[in-house]
């Protein structure tokens, strides 16, 4: 229940915000949390919830992220596409021409030990893209 002496004290407190800072206590906090919320410091809490609660488990380290990583973003794919494109241009089907792009990129990865998406992965993502452009 909210007695007339604190109802008092917080126009005291409203008072004293307002000469000093210029605005009430109720906006400040607003535009703290705001100010927070922008700086990212949501997601920190989010976080620090999560790793706190695995710690609380006995977990060590934080936990891992969920969810598929995206195999090629826009930009690699818009490139992979207009290459495509060009040797469409020189007279190649689409699965040729996807095959052609990809093997090279195959073998180069193959000897700095790193991945390359399967050539049908990559067919189905250009066929979305290309049918993304059509609509």
């Amino acid at each position: 229940m909210v007695t007339t002496d604190f109802l008092e004290k917080y126009a005291q407190i409203d008072q004293l915000m307002m000469e000093l800072w210029g605005t009430t206590l109720q906006g400040f906090s607003d535009s703290t949390y705001a100010r927070a919320y922008q700086n990212g410091s949501s997601l920190g809490y989010r976080r620090g919830k999560t790793d706190g609660a695995r710690r609380a488990k006995g977990l060590d380290g934080p936990a891992r992220p969920r969810g598929r990583p995206k195999l090629l973003d826009d930009g690699t794919l818009a490139w992979m596409d207009a290459e495509v494109t060009k040797l469409q241009a020189g007279g190649l089907c689409f699965n040729e021409a996807v095959r052609e792009f990809i093997e090279p990129l195959e073998k180069g990865a193959k000897k700095l030990g790193h991945h390359v998406i399967p050539i049908s992965t990559a067919k189905r993502r250009l066929h979305e893209r290309r049918r993304k452009k059509t609509v």
